[in-house]
């Protein structure tokens, strides 16, 4: 039988990220024990979580108080009716927090990925112009960006598409995007089946037979053949 016989579930983002809540190493084992030990009792007391960890009780209740001070956790009582309710400790106030570092770092991510999207296209914008980009047209990038939420890629499609025409200017290339955005393309290879459709078909060719040349000043009469 293995030992990992009873699985206790914690978040991952809870190891990942307990440390930027401002929570120590005892409390976050002191939460995983008030999890385990709340699936065998509605509120486990201070003795029992004693038992499951290394410290005493006057311990256990300091810890308990920190955590509930600190809004990780909180006493919910259940009422039945005027004489029977029941108390658990309830992981709200902790699941709350985390959602809500987590939308924060989801933010910072996002401004990150931004950064280097400016970066990029500005970099390839320049280098396929051959010059520096004017304030205007340094604008009118970054309301692709975003405004009109242009990814990165498709931006520097669009850049890829105008030199291949030898129209580089950048309102050309909104014009590009501005069609794109119409016909809802979002990726490269959405954007190629719409540049295709505008691509030339190639010129029917049709054969023309000889005509015969005759010496009409000397005097050569086709009908005499």
């Amino acid at each position: 039988m293995s030992i990992f016989k009873q699985d206790v579930i914690i978040p991952r983002v809870l190891f990942d990220q307990y440390h930027q809540l401002g929570m120590s190493e005892t409390e976050l084992i002191m939460i995983m024990k008030i999890i385990e030990l709340s699936n065998e009792s509605s509120l486990p007391s201070f003795e029992t979580i004693s038992n499951a960890m290394s410290v005493d009780k006057s311990q256990v209740m300091l810890i308990l108080q920190n955590l509930i001070s600190k809004d990780f956790i909180k006493i919910d009582v259940k009422k039945y009716d005027d004489v029977s309710f029941e108390e658990r400790y309830d992981l709200t106030p902790l699941e709350s927090q985390l959602l809500r570092l987590r939308e924060e770092q989801e933010k910072i991510n996002d401004v990150n990925v931004r950064q280097t999207s400016f970066k990029e296209i500005f970099e390839r914008f320049e280098a396929t112009f051959a010059r520096p980009l004017t304030p205007i047209e340094i604008e009118t990038i970054s309301h692709w960006i975003d405004t009109d939420q242009h990814s990165a890629p498709l931006i520097i499609t669009a850049l890829n598409e105008a030199s291949s025409h030898n129209k580089l200017s950048i309102k050309y290339i909104d014009r590009i995007l501005l069609n794109w955005k119409k016909r809802n393309v979002k990726t490269i290879d959405e954007s190629k089946i719409v540049s295709n459709e505008y691509k030339p078909s190639k010129m029917l060719s049709k054969t023309v037979p000889d005509i015969p040349v005759f010496d009409w000043v000397n005097g050569e009469n086709p009908y005499d053949k």
